[in-house]
């Protein structure tokens, strides 16, 4: 989740969907871009399951989970909100001993190839550093989110998509037995993404992306923890700023099998 776009600085805008399973059924999302803070879907950013079924539960009766599934921890925007519910078998938890913090960021100015990068409403590249959700080891510390099953062959697309975090392992951390066990993963800010976040707000140059910090919010209002995740995040410490979102790739969107895979395909 950092930024910067790869050659052209023109208006190639593209629509910011989260990439876990079950997490692509896409057709609340308006066409054409996903403008920060500018496109929600109508129904206030957040959906319910058609079936009337709670968007987080475990796998239904009789469906049997593959031994030693790896798992991903979300605590930011890989919680959803707007697009989708949870994946079958997500399952919401707590991670113990780490700490939630505004505390990653990419570098606006800076061209990555394949890559992203952000405008203002009015077209203009704005020279500022994007922050995004981080977490760090903390004593006493505690983060909500939720545990999501995943393929072992999407690893390392998700490792290439989160190229501001490196992921670590957190299972003896979370506070919930996981159904079929496996390792539990977290990406977690690299030194350098989060030396920009600490330059950006000494230099005063620091944002977040409305668009961002709305749909993590929406995502924790889904599952009625809004005011946990609020009280379990560092303070913001940099105004949210209206941009729009501009990619020179498509995100990544793995596949997986499973009861996930189901899910997606229903």
């Amino acid at each position: 989740m950092d930024a910067a776009g790869g050659g052209t600085r023109g208006r190639r805008a593209e629509r910011m969907v989260n990439v876990l399973p079950a997490m692509w059924k896409a057709d609340q999302i308006e066409d054409s871009v996903w403008a920060c803070g500018a496109k929600r879907s109508r129904n206030g950013g957040r959906r319910a399951r058609a079936d009337g079924r709670s968007p987080f539960r475990g796998p239904r009766s009789g469906e049997d989970r593959p031994q030693s599934v790896p798992w991903v921890f979300g605590y930011g925007s890989l919680v959803p909100a707007g697009v989708a519910a949870l994946p079958d078998g997500a399952v919401p938890c707590r991670l113990s001993g780490w700490r939630r913090g505004w505390d990653v960021a990419m570098d606006n100015a800076r061209d990555l190839p394949g890559y992203k990068h952000y405008l203002t409403p009015d077209g203009e590249r704005p020279d500022v550093m994007v922050a995004f959700l981080d977490i760090a080891p903390h004593e006493g510390g505690l983060v909500n989110g939720a545990a999501i099953p995943v393929a072992q062959r999407e690893l390392p697309d998700l490792d290439r998509r989160e190229r501001n975090y490196r992921r670590v392992e957190v299972t003896d951390h979370l506070d919930t037995r996981l159904p079929g066990g496996g390792t539990v993963w977290a990406y977690v800010g690299l030194r350098a993404s989060r030396e920009r976040a600490a330059r950006g707000r000494r230099e005063g140059r620091l944002v977040v992306c409305r668009g961002y910090y709305e749909r993590v919010r929406d995502g924790f209002a889904a599952i009625g923890e809004r005011a946990t995740f609020s009280r379990l995040t560092g303070p913001l410490m940099a105004p949210v700023a209206d941009l729009v979102l501009v990619r020179d790739a498509p995100v990544t969107e793995p596949r997986v099998t499973g009861v996930a895979a189901r899910a997606a395909a229903a």
